[in-house]
């Protein structure tokens, strides 16, 4: 609902324009299901009137991690470890998001 308020607000301040997409940047540790979040956006938007055809484009986000030992960033495939050395690392840098990145307007 909240993709789709900011959506209708921008859409007024355009004055009232039909929203062709919303694009997201989603990590996948933002704690929200992907397919689960797309269906959610379908149904609420219908009851749009600006949104009602507003598809959904979600970019996933890796998660990626620094490397105190390297001394660079890595993304992660299985742990919370480096893939070059092997260390354990706590910086997350990337992946908890969820951002709005853009919007497709008409007028």
């Amino acid at each position: 609902m909240s993709i789709l308020e900011l959506a209708e607000a921008e859409s007024a301040k355009h004055n009232h324009a039909k929203v062709e997409a919303v694009h997201i940047r989603l990590g996948k540790l933002a704690g929200v299901i992907k397919e689960a979040l797309q269906g959610a956006f379908e149904l609420a938007r219908e009851q749009s009137a600006s949104c009602q055809t507003c598809r959904l484009v979600i970019e996933d986000v890796p998660i990626v991690v620094f490397c105190q030992t390297c001394q660079t960033e890595r993304e992660v495939v299985n742990e919370m470890r480096c893939v070059a050395c092997g260390e354990p690392c706590g910086e997350l840098r990337k992946g908890r998001e969820m951002e709005i990145v853009s919007m497709e307007i008409t007028q």
